[in-house]
């Protein structure tokens, strides 16, 4: 009796670690799922969807973001309203980020930006609320 209880409570374990692209937070906002592409980073992925890091990390239980694989299921959650600059030529991170009463660090990380210095004209920032 106690060898079976061990096998099930082991199995169990097993298929909770193995079943890929479970998350095991359940989605708390609206969003869609994406399907991890090969070449994929997450900073791409959120750069591109325009959402954060720090939002995808979250909603999909990430332990470490720098670990995701091809056929990988992440949710991307959107919020009702976006706040969107698009980048003119000439404008910084900090000249965008001291019109709108924000701080570049934040629209940097926002974005999956990691160098501040590298934007470029027709760039779309999502900005955090």
């Amino acid at each position: 009796m106690r060898r079976l209880m061990l096998v099930t409570i082991l199995s169990l374990l097993v298929m909770a670690l193995v079943v890929p692209g479970v998350s095991a937070h359940e989605p708390q906002s609206n969003g869609y799922w994406y399907t991890v592409h090969y070449g994929d980073t997450l900073s791409r992925i959120a750069h591109r969807q325009g959402v954060s890091m720090r939002a995808i990390i979250q909603a999909n239980g990430l332990h470490n973001p720098d670990r995701i694989y091809s056929g990988q299921k992440l949710w991307i959650p959107v919020r009702e309203q976006h706040r969107i600059h698009v980048v003119k030529y000439g404008q910084t991170l900090a000249s965008i980020a001291r019109s709108y009463g924000l701080s570049p660090w934040a629209i940097a990380e926002a974005n999956g930006i990691t160098n501040l210095d590298r934007i470029y004209a027709g760039q779309r920032l999502t900005l955090p609320w």
